[in-house]
């Protein structure tokens, strides 16, 4: 499915996401919670990985079986390091972390997550107030591209389970477009001047959460204009603002 005209827009504004996003609870304490972190896998990688979390308030315990726990910062930041039997990751995937963590049964606040470091991942820069801007290019993977025409794979994070409706990917560029297509079945609109597009599934496919969402574009730039780069992606929970336009 293809559409194709031309028209121009002004490049959008850097917006913010909380890496709360990628938290789930399993249960609550009074002075803490279990939980698990589900992230996107950029890279594969068989000789190990560091993770670094940054909390809004300080700590007390963070446990984990799956990493070495190192604290630091004043107790607000935690630098992971895989167990040996823990070293491969594979991409596209995704990589559950199950952990537990205990604060100070005096907190007033809620404690959020302020960053995450996690290979090429990034969420969140320790700004305050629970997370800032994200790179939407971090989720693209360019196959072809020149000044006129980009080949792309958009790799998403799963992060809530579809068996029974189409999949709607929602994606805005800096620049005006020319054409934009995708050949896996599907109905795309045009939502904003040729940079904001609306894609949705004919079919329902079955989407998990131990997965990640792949799929294959084409687009076309105004010749006058330049390249044009992701600035926004929303996949069901999952949303990005941002670009950087550094390769």
């Amino acid at each position: 499915m293809s559409i194709s005209l031309g028209s121009t827009t002004k490049q959008q504004q850097d917006g913010t996401k909380s890496c709360d996003s990628y938290l789930r609870k399993i249960s609550d304490f009074p002075d803490g919670y279990r939980a698990y972190l589900k992230l996107p896998i950029l890279e594969s990688t068989t000789n190990g990985w560091i993770m670094k979390i940054k909390y809004s308030q300080k700590i007390r315990n963070f446990d984990t079986s799956m990493a070495d726990v190192n604290r630091l910062q004043g107790d607000r930041e935690v630098h992971l390091k895989n167990r040996p039997h823990l070293k491969k990751l594979t991409s596209p995937g995704t990589f559950s972390l199950d952990f537990t963590i205990h604060h100070s049964r005096d907190v007033k606040k809620s404690i959020h997550i302020e960053s995450i470091e996690f290979g090429s991942f990034r969420c969140g820069a320790g700004s305050g107030g629970g997370g800032v801007k994200d790179t939407c290019e971090e989720f693209i993977s360019i196959i072809e591209v020149d000044s006129k025409h980009q080949l792309f794979d958009v790799r998403l994070p799963i992060l809530e389970e579809q068996t029974t409706q189409p999949w709607v990917l929602e994606m805005g560029w800096t620049k005006s477009l020319t054409c934009f297509k995708h050949n896996g079945g599907s109905t795309i609109t045009q939502q904003q001047q040729w940079s904001k597009f609306k894609v949705v599934s004919k079919n329902v496919e079955i989407l998990k959460t131990d997965q990640m969402f792949v799929k294959r574009f084409d687009v076309s730039f105004k010749g006058s204009e330049g390249r044009s780069y992701v600035n926004w992606i929303k996949f069901g929970k999952f949303e990005c603002r941002g670009y950087n336009s550094v390769q």
